[in-house]
């Protein structure tokens, strides 16, 4: 398999003319013939303004369907041209992952009055006034929507606290609402300012049980919805860990015949932090590297005097994480640094998953615009053709099982039955094998039945997205003996590109969980062992 490489799929300032996924997908057949694997998508809910970038989000529920807040479409596009671009990616197997704004609602339709203390911003945890009445902008009813996926409405004590005062129309100060049933800050969120659940506009309050069951509710639907292979979750140091946990697992239990793929961008540079929240997840999160980031950034200030042996110091590089040169931030790293940038993250086998930045590829717009880089999608190929991994624990690390949906069998022919050409045709075969005593067929259930072929060994194919050599040594035992241990019967095959497992289909979702428990078991022992 092609060693994989994530794309952020757009750049700040990309033109606000609804005409993105449109664009986007015309690149799709260039994104994949240079490597690209999956692609992170913009914040695409609807937002407070119609040219907003979708972090202010409004609705999570409306991806450019209904006149809201300004129109109908987002920044990016409406939502026919996002299924339409979606579709021709999932075509060529690049998935989709959804940037998910789970920390809070802006731009509220209407007015509440409730109860706040006033905290101090740079020590959440200290109140500095006395509980009084406040006029706060959370009521959401998004008229527009008419209840369309969802009639949940929110109100102030769905979320925590605010930073606007309504009468006094100010956000000099931050609000914490009380009252009964109210707890205040989320405990499980980074320690920075004493505590870091409030970011932004109308912070959620994941102690609400009507929250949590909606934020279940709209994951489930979007992956639907879009076609998702995973996210990618914005935020994730200012609300609560163990929501994000449960989160995850939900999707897990929703969709066991598919891995989604979820990174966190957790802003902050110490691996003494981030560990512990990998930890926490199981091996279901990644994060991006931002320790690597700001070495990165640190190198090309020194330069030309740096040393590039610490680079990869304190970073997250024996977890996994996602690598990004730069992203929509733009300014941490300078544009000649760029290029040395790349290289460091795309050639080299698995100390992480690289992500290539638009505005890096295609260029960047706005007040300061920029050039494509011309080397990268020279570097781009280079990781797509070489560099393989032998090393069987980082093989099982990043093992990532994929069940097909179609049902296959086996057919034999004897060396009499054989004939030129088959009577299947060749676009139909998934594998044949010849032997001295006649030759193998598999192929779907549908294309033997419409053939009159008798069959055997009514199956699954499991795809085992891991980029692995043909040369590496026990990958496939490990996988077949933890099978066996279940008492699962298994056919495993390896081609170039990958490694498959036809298993009895009616048992092909546990075998699938049992794959997915090998890659969390060696996650968490790696970074067990690295702690």
């Amino acid at each position: 398999m092609p060693n994989p490489t994530l794309f952020q799929a757009w750049e700040w300032y990309a033109p606000a003319d609804g005409q993105h996924w449109a664009r986007l997908g015309q690149n799709i057949p260039e994104l994949k013939a240079l490597g690209i694997d999956r692609m992170w998508l913009p914040p695409g809910c609807k937002a407070g303004w119609e040219g907003s970038n979708g972090y202010d989000v409004y609705d999570l529920y409306d991806l450019g369907e209904f006149d809201q807040k300004g129109g109908k479409c987002t920044k990016w596009g409406p939502k026919e041209a996002l299924i339409d671009m979606a579709r021709l990616a999932n075509k060529v197997k690049i998935g989709l992952l959804w940037d998910a704004v789970l920390n809070h609602k802006s731009a509220a339709d209407y007015t509440e009055k409730c109860l706040a203390v006033i905290v101090d911003k740079n020590d959440r945890l200290k109140d500095i006034s006395p509980i009084h009445e406040v006029e706060v902008w959370t009521g959401y009813d998004f008229s527009g929507r008419k209840g369309k996926y969802s009639t949940f409405r929110y109100h102030w004590h769905h979320f925590s606290g605010t930073d606007w005062e309504a009468a006094l129309k100010t956000n000099d100060s931050l609000y914490k609402f009380v009252g009964p049933g109210k707890p205040g800050w989320a405990p499980d969120v980074d320690n920075s300012f004493g505590n870091s659940d409030y970011l932004m506009g109308n912070d959620l309050d994941y102690s609400q049980q009507e929250v949590r069951d909606d934020i279940h509710a709209w994951g489930e639907w979007v992956v639907k919805e879009v076609g998702l292979s995973g996210f990618r979750l914005d935020a994730v140091k200012h609300f609560s860990q163990h929501f994000l946990k449960e989160w995850i697992q939900r999707l897990d239990s929703k969709f066991p015949g598919r891995r989604l793929f979820h990174v966190g961008e957790y802003w902050r540079p110490d691996i003494n932090v981030l560990r512990p929240v990998i930890e926490l997840m199981e091996g279901r999160l990644s994060l991006f590297d931002v320790p690597l980031a700001c070495n990165m950034s640190k190198v090309a200030a020194s330069a030309p005097d740096a040393d590039l042996r610490q680079i990869f110091h304190g970073t997250l590089a024996k977890h996994y994480p996602a690598q990004a040169v730069r992203d929509h931030e733009v300014d941490p790293i300078p544009f000649w640094f760029v290029p040395l940038g790349y290289a460091l993250i795309l050639l080299r086998a698995n100390v992480g998953y690289p992500c290539v930045f638009y505005g890096d590829l295609y260029g960047i717009s706005g007040h300061r615009p920029q050039p494509p880089q011309p080397l990268l999608p020279r570097l781009m190929m280079a990781r797509k053709l070489y560099a393989y991994e032998l090393s069987l624990s980082k093989l099982l690390c990043t093992l990532d099982p994929m069940l097909d949906d179609r049902t296959f069998v086996f057919i034999t022919l004897s060396p009499q039955q054989q004939l030129d050409p088959l009577p299947i045709p060749c676009s139909d075969l998934q594998m044949t094998f010849r032997e001295k005593e006649g030759l193998t067929i598999v192929t779907t259930l549908r294309r033997a039945e419409e053939h009159g072929f008798n069959y055997s060994y009514r199956s699954k194919m499991i795809t085992l997205n891991v980029h692995s050599s043909l040369e590496a040594v026990g990958f496939m035992k490990v996988i077949s003996t933890a099978l066996a241990d279940e008492g699962l019967s298994s056919n495993p095959v390896s081609a170039y590109y990958h490694d498959h497992i036809f298993v009895k289909e009616e048992v092909a979702e546990k075998a699938v969980k049992v794959l997915n428990s090998i890659a969390d078991a060696f996650r968490a022992g790696r970074a067990s062992r690295d702690a």
